[in-house]
């Protein structure tokens, strides 16, 4: 089992992959909005911890919203966070 850091990771990787739309430059663009509460049923977690995590994130700049407000995913640094 994962804690719930990773498991939020896992997460918008997966998100990525299915939603997602990838850059020239390796930056994955999830064009689907997800509240913080959608994404914390996905996992079966709270809002509030979604919105702790996804703070963390972008304060390490893993993540980050563009000015369309699409989230935006370091796809290489999220994938080196977890190993």
């Amino acid at each position: 089992m994962h804690n719930t850091y990773e498991q939020i990771i896992f997460l918008l990787l997966r998100l990525g992959n299915i939603y997602g739309k990838k850059d020239k430059e390796g930056k994955t663009y999830i064009t689907t909005p997800f509240t913080n509460r959608e994404l914390a049923n996905m996992i079966g977690s709270s809002r509030e911890t979604i919105s702790r995590t996804m703070a963390q994130l972008k304060k390490k700049r893993l993540i980050s919203i563009d000015k369309n407000g699409y989230l935006v995913l370091d796809t290489g640094a999220l994938e080196k966070a977890l190993f």
